[in-house]
C-alpha cells in the first residue's frame, strides 16, 4: 500500500470518528420519567427500576423497554410515572393492545375516565372480543353519569363472556341507575348462586334494588348482609402486573392485604420477619409500623419508627410515618401534652419534606395538622400538594372538599366530593356532604351524581330521601 493511500485511510477514519462523536454529542438526552423519591424505595424496587432505566438508555427506540418500565411503576402505584411511560412506548408502537389496556387502568385509577375510555377504545379496535375492555368502559361511563351508554358496554361484555361476573355486576348497577330495578333483582339473585363471588357487595346492590321495587323487608335483610367497600373487579391482563412485585415488594403487598382484612397478627408477624431478613431496608421498617398502627398498637409503631430513624436519620418515608403516628396520638393524649405532640408531628412532616419536597403523606399530615390549628387556607395548600402527588387517593380529595365547605366555596367543595366518589363510589361522607352543599345553595341537580351513589348505602338518610323526592318531582 502506498504512502498516499495510508494518508487517505487515516483522514477518512479521523473524519468518520469526528462525525460519530459529533452525532453522539448532539443527540438529546432521553427524557425518562423517574421517581422523585428513589431513595425512599426498597432496595429491591430501586434496583429493578434502575435496571429498566438502563435498558431504555441503551435502546430508547425500543417500545417494549418503555412498557417494561411502565408496568413496574404501575405495579408499585406510581401511576403518573406509569402513564407517561406507557404513552412513550405507545408513541413508538401503537399496535400493542395490552399497553393501551394498562394505560386505561392507570387513567381510571386517578379518575381520568375519558382518557381511560379512549385507551380502552384502542384495545377494542385491536381485540374486540376482550370482555374486560368493554365492562371497564361501562364502569367509567357510570362514573361519568352515562348509565345508558354503560348499559350498552356491559351488555357487550356479557355477550362476549357470559361467565364474566364483573360484566354482570356492572350491568346490574347500570339498570339500577336507569330505574330498571326488576331486571337488576333477577340478575343479582342469580349471581348469588355463583360459587366464590363477593356476595357481600352483591347484597349491597340487591338491597337498593329491592327497595326500589317496594320489597322493604328483603331490602333490610340484604342490607345487613352487604357492605359498601365495593367489589374487587379484576382480570387476567390486570393481574399480569402482580409479577412485578418481587421479594420484599410482593411480601409487603401480601401483608398489606392481611391488614386490610383485619388479619393483624399475621400481618405483623410477616413484616417482623421481613425486618429481620432485610434490616438494612428502611421500607420494611416503615411497613411494619403501618401494620402495627392498623392493629391499634400506636406505641409499638412509634418505637419501631424511632428505631428506624436511628438507622436512617434522613429518610423521608420514616419521618412522614412518624409524623402520622404523632398526628394520630393527638386524638388520645391528655390535653396538657397535646401541643408538644402537635409540634413533634409537624417537625417530622417538615423533615420529610426537607428530604423529599414531593412526599405526599408528609403534605397530607401537614395539612391535617394545620387544619387542627385552625389554618384552613394553609391546610388547603398542603392537601392540594398531596393530591398532586397522589391523585388516586380519595380521602385527600374528601378533606379538600371539607375545607372548601369551611371556606364557603360550595362549588369547589362539590367538585372535590365528586372526585372522591369517582375514586371510591362508596364514600358515604363524600356523598352526603355533596348533597348537603347542593341543597344549601339551592341547586340540587349538582348532587345528582352523589345521590346515585348514596342510594346504595344510605337510602333511609333524610337528606337522601328529600333529594330523591325532589328529583322525582322535577322529572315528572
Amino acid at each position: 500500500m502506498t504512502r498516499y493511500r495510508w494518508i487517505v485511510i487515516v483522514v477518512v477514519i479521523g473524519v468518520g470518528g469526528t462525525l460519530v462523536g459529533y452525532w453522539l454529542t448532539v443527540q438529546p438526552a432521553v427524557d425518562i420519567p423517574v421517581p422523585a423519591d428513589m431513595d425512599d424505595l426498597s432496595a429491591e424496587l430501586h434496583a429493578l427500576i434502575d435496571e429498566k432505566l438502563a435498558a431504555i438508555r441503551k435502546s430508547p427506540r425500543d417500545a417494549q423497554r418503555w412498557f417494561d418500565l411502565a408496568i413496574v411503576y404501575e405495579a408499585n402505584e406510581m401511576r403518573r410515572l406509569g402513564i407517561k411511560s406507557y404513552q412513550r412506548g405507545i408513541d413508538l408502537e401503537r399496535e400493542n393492545p395490552r399497553a393501551w389496556y394498562h394505560l386505561g387502568l392507570l387513567h381510571a385509577e386517578v379518575a381520568e375516565d375519558e382518557d381511560a375510555i379512549g385507551a380502552w377504545r384502542e384495545v377494542i379496535q385491536r381485540e374486540s372480543d376482550f370482555a374486560p375492555a368493554h365492562w371497564r368502559t361501562g364502569l367509567a361511563k357510570l362514573n361519568m353519569g352515562k348509565p345508558d351508554e354503560a348499559e350498552d358496554a356491559f351488555r357487550t361484555a356479557v355477550r362476549l363472556d357470559d361467565r364474566d361476573w364483573a360484566a354482570r355486576l356492572g350491568l346490574a348497577r347500570a339498570w339500577l341507575e336507569l330505574g330498571k330495578a326488576e331486571h337488576a333483582v333477577e340478575l343479582l339473585e342469580n349471581l348469588l348462586q355463583w360459587p366464590g363471588l363477593d356476595t357481600a357487595y352483591i347484597n349491597l346492590l340487591l338491597s337498593a334494588a329491592y327497595r326500589d321495587i317496594g320489597r322493604s323487608e328483603d331490602a333490610d335483610v340484604a342490607g345487613r348482609l352487604g357492605r359498601g367497600s365495593g367489589a374487587m373487579l379484576t382480570d387476567q391482563w390486570e393481574r399480569s402486573r402482580d409479577a412485578y412485585r418481587h421479594g420484599v415488594a410482593g411480601q409487603s403487598e401480601l401483608g398489606s392485604r392481611m391488614s386490610e382484612r383485619g388479619e393483624h397478627e399475621q400481618a405483623i408477624a410477616l413484616f417482623t420477619q421481613l425486618k429481620e431478613n432485610y434490616e438494612h431496608d428502611p421500607i420494611v421498617w416503615h411497613n411494619l409500623s403501618t401494620a402495627l398502627l392498623s392493629a391499634g398498637e400506636i406505641e409499638s409503631a412509634r418505637q419501631t419508627l424511632h428505631d428506624a430513624l436511628d438507622r436512617f436519620p434522613s429518610h423521608a418515608a420514616i419521618h412522614a410515618a412518624l409524623s402520622r403516628v404523632y398526628a394520630i396520638m393527638l386524638d388520645v393524649v391528655e390535653p396538657n401534652v397535646a401541643d408538644d405532640v402537635w409540634r413533634r408531628s409537624m417537625r417530622h412532616a417538615n423533615a420529610a419534606l426537607l428530604a423529599n419536597p414531593n412526599h405526599a403523606q408528609a403534605h397530607r399530615v401537614r395539612g391535617e395538622l394545620l387544619l387542627r390549628n385552625d389554618e384552613p387556607q394553609r391546610a388547603l395548600e398542603a392537601l392540594n400538594n398531596a393530591a398532586s402527588q397522589q391523585p388516586g387517593q380519595p380521602n385527600i380529595h374528601y378533606m379538600i372538599g371539607t375545607i372548601h365547605m369551611m371556606l364557603e366555596n360550595p362549588r369547589d367543595a362539590l367538585a372535590a366530593f365528586e372526585r372522591t366518589l369517582r375514586l371510591n363510589p362508596h364514600h358515604r361522607k363524600a356523598a352526603l356532604n355533596a348533597i348537603d352543599v347542593a341543597m344549601q345553595i339551592a341547586e340540587p341537580n349538582l348532587a345528582d351524581f352523589a345521590l346515585q351513589r348514596a342510594r346504595y348505602f344510605a337510602p333511609d338518610d333524610p337528606r337522601v330521601m328529600e333529594l330523591t323526592s325532589h328529583m322525582r318531582e322535577q322529572n315528572k
